[in-house]
């Protein structure tokens, strides 16, 4: 337990005092130097989670064997199988090739606003303080096609670049099929530049989701979605103890993640007016983020909706490094001190509750 306060408060520490110096230095080598730092932690990490644990087990079958034959990788893309095949073909050892794949993951968001100095200390106190990367660990794929999905929308928009999006998004679906879903946004956003601007509305729909959540109505409706299941390669997901609803103990932390995501719909107008001078598609982030939002609460405990809602939920660490960098800009301290309370706040009770999660850090050859 001592272990793991130490790694994660120092890992911390060290990027986000990395993070600073290249605010500081309007440099982005000291945001590699800190992803180094983080591939290596999290590289050496073992028991990040059941998926991670399917593909070491793969990825050892693949170095012994010479080839992909576990029956975990029989869904796996065409582009992370040959990146797997690869690492494993030249014996190479299984921390650095979950490492390297750490070391992308993070690397495709920070190189998307590789010009906003500005914001790497938020987005990585966002990041690492939030805990995300209790997930980001795990669901490997589907969080590189997320990474890849975050690097495409600056094109999203342009109309003349319209076409690196679809590419970037096919190179995601190479990753997770599930990146398939993205491409309409094409189309969506060819009508407007952003959908949600009044604060007021958006309260109203979040209310509603919270109604939907206690009714539990969405349960009923949930096997029309067969299809697209089926399509995404999600159907082990739809089995009985995934598929229903699953118990959800709404405490405190239910509360505090809903008062940080009501603080960033508050301010929402103001962060986009600010931080969208220079990055002009952060409107149809903020659009993802309060989408995934609604699904979120509305299929609450759903598991399957939770992954198909990565796409979506998971741009939230970017909005709230954002709200953060203008509640400081513009001095409004209390807001700014809630936000920062909930995020320490959570990260303290993750690492609290470290024996029922998987923060729990243990070196692989601890094991």
């Amino acid at each position: 337990m001592i272990q793991t306060w130490i790694i994660y408060t120092s890992l911390i520490l060290v990027m986000m005092l990395l993070s600073i110096h290249a605010k500081q230095m309007r440099r982005f080598w000291p945001i590699s130097v800190a992803l180094l730092c983080y591939a290596a932690v999290f590289g050496c990490r073992y028991g990040v989670g059941v998926d991670h644990l399917q593909y070491l087990k793969a990825y050892k079958y693949a170095l012994v064997m010479g080839q992909l034959r576990h029956r975990f990788q029989e869904h796996w893309e065409w582009g992370f199988r040959a990146g797997t095949e690869l690492f494993s073909g030249l014996q190479i050892h299984y921390c650095i090739y979950f490492g390297v794949i750490a070391y992308i993951q993070l690397w495709l968001f920070y190189h998307t606003i590789r010009r906003e100095y500005r914001l790497f200390p938020f987005l990585t106190f966002t990041y690492m303080v939030g805990s995300y990367w209790l997930t980001f660990n795990n669901g490997m794929r589907q969080v590189l096609a997320l990474g890849i999905f975050f690097a495409a929308i600056p094109y999203l928009r342009q109309h003349r670049k319209v076409w690196i999006y679809v590419a970037l998004i096919l190179l995601a679906t190479l990753m997770h099929k599930s990146a398939i879903i993205l491409l309409p946004l094409i189309f969506l956003y060819r009508l407007r530049k952003s959908y949600f601007n009044n604060i007021k509305i958006e309260y109203l729909l979040l209310l509603c989701a919270l109604v939907i959540m206690n009714l539990g109505v969405v349960q009923g409706y949930f096997q029309s979605l067969n299809a697209i299941i089926r399509m995404m390669d999600y159907d082990h997901y739809a089995d009985s103890n995934h598929a229903e609803a699953q118990n959800i103990r709404i405490g405190l932390g239910f509360a505090l993640t809903l008062v940080n995501a009501l603080i960033f719909i508050y301010y929402s107008n103001h962060v986009k007016a600010l931080v969208g001078q220079r990055i002009r598609w952060y409107a149809i982030t903020y659009d993802l983020f309060f989408m995934g939002l609604l699904i979120k609460y509305a299929f609450i405990g759903i598991q399957l909706m939770g992954r198909i809602n990565y796409y979506l939920l998971y741009m939230d660490f970017f909005i709230g490094a954002c709200t953060m960098f203008y509640l400081l800009n513009r001095k409004k301290y209390i807001p700014f001190a809630a936000v920062t309370g909930i995020y320490l706040m959570t990260f303290v009770a993750v690492l609290f509750r470290m024996d029922e999660n998987t923060a729990l850090f243990r070196f692989f050859w601890q094991v």
